[in-house]
């Protein structure tokens, strides 16, 4: 069975490195109407914009794996939402470390710490399911709010931006 789940989170991880270069691109070919694609897909090149390409294709992927072999596991929801924070945050943390080294970004970089964060998010989703830790239906109710309001943020700060770093495009 861990190998099944292993295939289906490589799977996984290749159908979100698929997805996201379209979903990148999506809102400037548009024309940015309707306006609600802006919800779900970067309309700036600021990193908030762009963990999108991480959150979105990562529940699709989620879902994915869900139906592959994640059903066989009680924690797969939690495991998943754990998985997409951290590769997010995985981002972050990799673009404001070598940015902030060389004092600028470039495009390689960038596109690698993509990578870093899909590999965080399904490493971390694999060892979560592997120790049957978070397996509650507390947890996986937790888990559901959390990828909510994690949505509902994206859509309030895509149109209503703070003026912080993260939100800025630098573009």
């Amino acid at each position: 069975m861990k190998s099944k789940l292993k295939k289906c989170l490589f799977i996984g991880a290749i159908g979100m490195f698929i997805l996201s270069f379209p979903l990148h691109f999506l809102y400037d070919s548009i024309g940015g109407t309707p306006s609600w694609v802006g919800f779900f897909v970067p309309v700036s090149e600021s990193v908030w914009e762009h963990l999108k390409l991480l959150f979105y294709p990562g529940i699709i992927a989620g879902i994915y794996e869900y139906f592959c072999t994640g059903k066989k596991y009680q924690n797969f929801i939690a495991a998943k939402t754990i998985g997409i924070l951290l590769g997010m945050a995985g981002i972050v943390i990799s673009f404001y470390t070598y940015s902030g080294i060389i004092g600028r970004d470039f495009l390689i970089a960038d596109i690698l710490t993509y990578v870093v964060g899909v590999i965080v998010c399904e490493f971390v989703t694999w060892k979560i399911l592997n120790s049957g830790k978070f397996s509650s239906i507390q947890n996986k109710k937790t888990s559901i709010i959390t990828l909510l309001i994690t949505a509902i943020l994206f859509a309030i700060y895509t149109y209503n931006p703070p003026a912080i770093n993260i939100f800025i495009s630098p573009v």
